[in-house]
């Protein structure tokens, strides 16, 4: 995800929805980098058990990586379940109740990274 914004209340926040239609756990990570490119940081996310969807909240993974809330970032998630049977979308929530869809890339040469 090219940026994510981290607000400090949930309203206003970014999430990224993430689909595991596989028959194996999938493991979850993300390496962030801050807006300014001052830091940079892997964080190990929940692990998304076969067949269900997990939401990750930009709030929640710019704490783990030390980056301050309110801020923004780039995300590149990697889930560890085969190509095929993963999927995800993000939205960015805006004052107001006037969301926006932010673009999810993928790389589909074995393993997913968003």
């Amino acid at each position: 995800i090219p940026y994510m914004w981290a607000a400090s209340v949930q309203s206003e926040d970014t999430f990224i929805k993430i689909f595991n239609n596989s028959s194996l756990d999938a493991d979850v990570s993300v390496d962030v980098t801050s807006d300014d490119g001052t830091i940079t940081a892997t964080v190990n996310l929940a692990q998304i058990p076969a067949g269900t969807v997990a939401i990750y909240w930009a709030k929640d993974i710019a704490e783990a990586a030390g980056i301050s809330v309110p801020g923004a970032f780039a995300a590149t998630f990697t889930v560890n379940a085969p190509t095929g049977s993963v999927t995800a979308m993000a939205n960015q929530k805006r004052p107001g109740g006037v969301d926006r869809v932010i673009p999810v890339y993928h790389d589909v040469t074995g393993y997913k990274s968003f």
